[in-house]
């Protein structure tokens, strides 16, 4: 490398430094104004207001459900403990006994929220915070009861699997909502919204793009992001606001089958049992206090699903029944729940490439029973692939290498005419039978592999607390220090210096220009990984260490003969007419 070269990667290490200095600034000050809001807002009050349901133009309203004292009750399962509340009647948080967080608890779902899951609402803006009692149970199930102003009678009914044997999975609880009309009148249910209760980041290093509301209407799945449409829209760079920040999202798409809440590891779903749909849905955000001084992320989301109104006639009741999973992102659980619940998962344009490398990673962890084990054994199951490709590339590599002096000559030649020295380079590599791009083709290949473990990497719980040598968790940087408040993270240094060892043994090809421009690929992939999970950084070292091995291995193979390729034969051309 020359000197210009050195240069611009310094100067690239010095601005990635600074980057994270200021970062780690600005977390530390937004977490001391986020504790000092906290500490001076109340807490939510308990007391009942009326219910949700409205008394039919005929029917005087009846009186509200007296205020009553919050109370709790807990189910367990073999998987989750549920906390329910009287308040609003729902589930308040759900304990996942096999999960852990980074203080050595267990995960909390729906903890930093004060709308249970599973609450009833006419209106999502204003939760009514109505009083339920709780009716007969057992270990299984949790009965709550409540009565609205019209005299409609509201019973949830929350029965735990494996007791509830129509579910297919320990992590869901099944919901019968249930309306009755004791009065001697007809009664109206207006629209109403279910709460899916809400997700914030449980990570430090969570990042915001991966707390979302997602639902399904039809056949398209929707992502609603903590940030997106809460965030006042700016032109790039200028900073030039387009839109205003909006409080809430309210949409009535229609056809909703499921709608959830989820951040990177996370989920809550709630998915519709019968035949009925879902005809809107609602989301908005929330402020918590960041999870440490070096938290990424310091808003929630609540989310709740729209059910359509209904008439009840004296002495009828309506049941209609949904399932809550509430648990982890794990492909396999989520694909088993039909309705595309999986599609959570958010895979994106390298959904296909992300599925397999899961799936295969997944088998290879059954054999291996680690995961960075598995890691390496599916880089090197994936380089093994490669290697015939491998190998021609550096052939055309090494023909490309003979030419030099050739190509030299032609820039030299046609360096006034740009346009001419292209056609005879052209011209020249036909001459001998060069692909000019064969080069770069692993490199094309192994894109959409990369990107599909970066994907894949971002959500797959299986990693999550997964060790490996010094890296405490898989699906966290590998951070060993930190220097000036700055993460020191070797594997992505690591990653970047084998990129470089491979580089400098690379037959070189293609002008000074070409050159510079891959020299900035490791600083390039350093920064795209260096924050991310330090699962990807092992994937990629481990495929630059098999690439260097093939490299030496390959490398005192005899050069190639450059030979021309005999000019194809000239096509007959026919003469005459042609038959019909």
């Amino acid at each position: 490398m020359d000197r210009k070269a050195w240069i611009a990667i310094i100067l690239c290490a010095v601005a990635l430094f600074y980057w994270e200095w200021q970062n780690a600034k600005t977390r530390q000050a937004a977490l001391a104004a986020q504790q000092a809001a906290a500490l001076a807002s109340p807490s939510p009050s308990a007391t009942a207001t009326p219910s949700i349901e409205t008394p039919s133009a005929a029917q005087p309203a009846a009186a509200p459900t007296p205020a009553t004292a919050a109370e709790t009750r807990k189910l367990r399962s073999s998987v989750a403990e549920y906390t329910f509340t009287n308040v609003d009647g729902g589930i308040a948080t759900v304990e996942l006994l096999q999960h852990r967080a980074e203080n050595g608890t267990n995960v909390i779902i729906n903890n930093t929220s004060n709308i249970p899951i599973g609450a009833v609402a006419e209106e999502p803006a204003n939760w009514p915070q109505t009083s339920y009692a709780f009716a007969a149970g057992d270990d299984s199930k949790i009965v709550l009861e409540s009565t609205a102003p019209s005299g409609v009678k509201i019973t949830k009914t929350f029965t735990l699997s494996p007791a509830a044997k129509d579910l297919k999975d320990p992590y869901q609880v099944r919901f019968d909502l249930t309306f009755s009309n004791p009065t001697g009148s007809k009664q109206d249910v207006r629209q109403f919204y279910i709460s899916t209760g809400a997700a914030a980041p449980i990570h430090r290093l969570d990042q915001p793009r991966y707390t979302n509301f997602d639902y399904q209407a039809g056949s398209k799945t929707s992502y609603i992001n903590v940030l997106g449409p809460f965030e006042a829209g700016r032109i790039p760079l200028i900073g030039i606001q387009t839109s205003a920040a909006k409080t809430e999202v309210r949409e009535s798409p229609g056809d909703v089958l499921w709608a959830g809440t989820k951040n990177q590891y996370f989920a809550t779903i709630l998915n519709i049992l019968d035949d009925n749909r879902g005809v809107g849905i609602w989301a908005a955000r929330y402020d918590i206090p960041l999870i440490s001084p070096d938290a990424q992320a310091h808003h929630g989301i609540n989310g709740a699903l729209g059910m359509p109104g209904f008439s009840l006639a004296p002495g009828e009741t309506k049941t209609e029944s949904f399932s809550f999973y509430s648990g982890p992102k794990e492909y396999s659980r989520l694909k088993k729940l039909g309705h595309e619940q999986d599609e959570v998962m958010e895979f994106g344009l390298f959904k296909i490439v992300s599925e397999f490398l899961l799936n295969a990673l997944n088998w290879l962890h059954s054999v291996f029973k680690n995961y960075a084990t598995s890691i390496i054994v599916l880089t090197l199951i994936i380089k093994t692939g490669l290697w015939t490709i491998q190998n021609k590339s550096m052939q055309s590599m090494k023909k490309m290498s003979l030419l030099a002096p050739r190509m030299t000559e032609l820039k030299e030649k046609y360096k006034d005419d740009p346009t001419k020295m292209n056609q005879e380079m052209m011209k020249l590599y036909k001459e001998y039978g060069i692909n000019p791009f064969a080069g770069c083709l692993p490199i094309f290949i192994q894109m959409p592999i990369f990107f599909g473990f970066y994907t894949m990497l971002a959500v797959a719980v299986e990693l999550r607390n997964s060790s490996f040598l010094w890296v405490k968790d898989l699906s966290q940087p590998d951070t060993v220090a930190h220097v000036l408040g700055f993460p020191i993270n070797l594997l992505p240094i690591v990653m970047a210096l084998t990129m470089v060892w491979q580089m400098h043994i690379t037959p070189k090809t293609g002008d000074a220009v070409q050159q510079r421009i891959f020299l900035f690929m490791p600083i390039i992939f350093l920064v795209f990984s260096y924050n991310y999970a330090s699962a990807l950084a092992l994937y990629w070292t481990v495929q630059n260490i098999f690439s260097i091995v093939q490299l030496y291995l390959t490398r005192n193979q005899p050069m190639p003969e450059l030979k021309k390729v005999s000019a194809a034969p000239a096509q007959p051309v026919l003469s005459g007419k042609r038959k019909r």
